[in-house]
């Protein structure tokens, strides 16, 4: 089967060969018995695909790093680790989901040339914008990075710590173990969000209609190695793998004081716009998260997020 840009190649070379005998080229014909408005008109398809081949060409060589480093070859706990990357500001955001990534990404944008690409309902405050190129839909800000190529696996991001990433500005954001996972059973099994799979881990289900009690309780028996990544430890992304998880990030920012926080990290990589407030639940109301415990569960959470307590020094 061939390509996308194979077809497009053929193609472009099909008119190309058409527009030429069209004009007069080829068959022994005079030039000047050409349709002009046949010709313009068939210029204008190959320019349009040649446009096109070399867009795809972009696409396959920001994609081509996906390719360097097989995702077999990865530890499970690492899937879909994320790390966004900005050569030209020199920075790499190491972004644990549930931690205000979707803000974070949308204020980022500004450091970010994505040519051609424009923006749809951007003051969103519970899902954040989507984006699209050409009236063809990307989808939303985690879509939009990844398309683009700035988004690298931990293997890869592991890999350049001794050269580039060593002088790059590092930073990472990270929450309350009990807080992150009310909100992420808020927002992926209340409010129905995107991005968690729900069904078998293992021999753990998870369904729309649990309770939290039974939500947490599940959670606590799905190890980080089959974890989503709205539930995973974050210590697995922002820190090493050996005995000691030694931070991979030179700024660490918590949530709880995200605005201040996130000042630090603007200053560093200069940008100017403020900090984005989307993806609020609709569910808590004026809830503390402690509301959501007793203390049987308080202490499962602790025992299986107790990294990410010792590490970043959060307790119940």
């Amino acid at each position: 089967m061939l390509s996308v840009k194979q077809r497009l190649i053929l193609r472009a070379a099909s008119l190309t060969a058409f527009l030429r005998f069209e004009v007069g080229l080829v068959q022994d014909r005079e030039p000047q018995e050409a349709d002009p408005a046949a010709e313009k008109k068939l210029r204008k398809q190959v320019k349009e695909l040649q446009s096109a081949l070399s867009d795809s060409q972009k696409r396959l060589d920001k994609a081509h790093w996906r390719l360097r480093i097989p995702a077999l070859s990865m530890p499970r706990r690492w899937r879909w680790a994320a790390y966004f990357v900005s050569d030209k500001h020199q920075f790499v955001f190491l972004a644990p989901h549930k931690v205000a990534t979707t803000s974070i990404l949308i204020s980022l944008l500004p450091l970010f040339a994505f040519e051609d690409v424009e923006a749809e309902d951007f003051d969103n405050l519970e899902w954040g914008p989507t984006f699209k190129r050409n009236d063809v839909r990307i989808g939303d800000v985690h879509k939009l990075f990844i398309s683009e190529g700035v988004q690298i696996s931990k293997a890869q991001f592991l890999a350049e710590m001794g050269n580039k990433y060593h002088r790059y500005f590092k930073f990472a954001f990270v929450r309350n173990p009990w807080d992150r996972l009310v909100s992420c059973y808020l927002s992926k099994l209340v409010q129905g969000g995107r991005g968690m799979q729900l069904g078998s881990y293992g021999d753990v289900t998870l369904r729309r209609n649990m309770t939290f009690e039974e939500f947490a309780g599940a959670v606590c028996r799905i190890p980080d190695e089959m974890a989503n990544t709205h539930f995973r430890s974050q210590y697995i992304t922002v820190c090493d793998d050996g005995p000691n998880k030694t931070v991979l990030a030179d700024f660490v920012g918590r949530l709880e004081t995200l605005d201040e926080d996130f000042r630090v990290v603007a200053e560093r990589i200069g940008l100017k716009a403020n900090l984005s407030h989307t993806g609020r639940s609709r569910s808590r109301n004026s809830l503390s998260y402690r509301d959501f415990y007793d203390e049987r569960l308080a202490r499962m959470v602790s025992e299986r997020y107790h990294e990410d307590a010792n590490i970043f020094g959060y307790s119940f």
